[in-house]
């Protein structure tokens, strides 16, 4: 390739990402953001780069966000930080082994996530040890005989030309970043008052057949001594419309999750949860 004099290099800019040209006038040449910024420090002089447009990003350019849309059922497991099943004064449910039905989608710069998590009915043993005070049940259910559902809600938009990565806050407090690794890992992570509280590696794999997996754990740590204080792990395949909602209310039956339980923004409050409320959540993702 001729070696061109800096000075008589034209510079221009992409619609949406920092990814730039030089011209000589008669040839175009690549350039990355960082070359450029290079070749400023080079000529002393700075290029004029319009300033990137987030709302042009289009999330299905990129593989991961296209492999994370659809239906996914999971196996789950959330340990504690000393590697044993996480107990919960508030929430008297097992976490060794509980399942979750997730919903994604995108539409342009935009990603959307919807969650149910259904945890099993305590174990027997457990019920008879608690004490008096105790919470033994959230909701209508009893303990030892019935399950129960949590929901959980993500949205994330891109508001960088950032290689595909996107941010949005968590419970409308808590700023997150999704950031893409390589062409079937995301990282997303999540913050409090500039302290890191989750890291969570997804890994997107195929198996011979085509059928679709994600692999995720995700780290806790304490905000303030940033040691760590929790792990999940999760096994998700990704699966058709019809296969999610028949495994759906399989597990409703199966967990004995009472009706009246089912979905509610606060498990705790006296809202009617039911099964409608579960697919209009579920179904949510799709209605960007």
């Amino acid at each position: 390739m001729k070696i061109l004099p800096l000075a008589s290099l034209l510079i221009s800019s992409s619609k949406a990402y920092e990814s730039l040209e030089i011209s000589d006038g008669a040839n175009i040449y690549p350039i990355s953001a960082r070359d450029n910024r290079l070749l400023q420090s080079k000529t002393g002089k700075e290029a004029k780069v319009p300033k990137c447009d987030p709302t042009a990003i289009n999330l299905a350019d990129y593989p991961q966000w296209v492999a994370e849309t659809g239906y996914w059922i999971g196996e789950y497991t959330f340990l504690q930080g000393d590697g044993t099943p996480n107990v919960s004064p508030t929430w008297p449910y097992p976490y060794d082994s509980y399942k979750g039905f997730i919903t994604g989608n995108i539409k342009g710069n935009a990603y959307r996530q919807r969650n149910v998590f259904f945890y099993p009915p305590q174990k027997q043993d457990v019920c008879d040890s608690y004490e008096e005070d105790d919470v033994k049940v959230v909701g209508s259910g009893i303990c030892g005989q019935n399950g129960n559902t949590k929901i959980f809600f993500a949205d994330q938009n891109a508001t960088t030309c950032d290689n595909g990565n996107i941010e949005g806050l968590y419970a409308g407090v808590y700023p997150t970043t999704t950031q893409l690794i390589g062409e079937n890992a995301l990282l997303y992570q999540v913050m409090f008052n500039s302290a890191l509280i989750q890291s969570q590696l997804t890994t997107i794999t195929s198996d011979s057949s085509g059928k679709t997996y994600r692999t995720r754990t995700a780290q806790g740590f304490n905000f303030m001594t940033q040691t760590s204080n929790s792990c999940s792990y999760y096994r998700e395949r990704k699966v058709s419309k019809e296969e999610f909602y028949n495994e759906f209310n399989k597990i409703v039956t199966d967990y004995k999750v009472m009706a009246k339980d089912l979905c509610k923004t606060d498990p705790d409050s006296e809202e009617i949860g039911s099964l409608d409320k579960c697919t209009d959540h579920l179904e949510s993702s799709f209605s960007l």
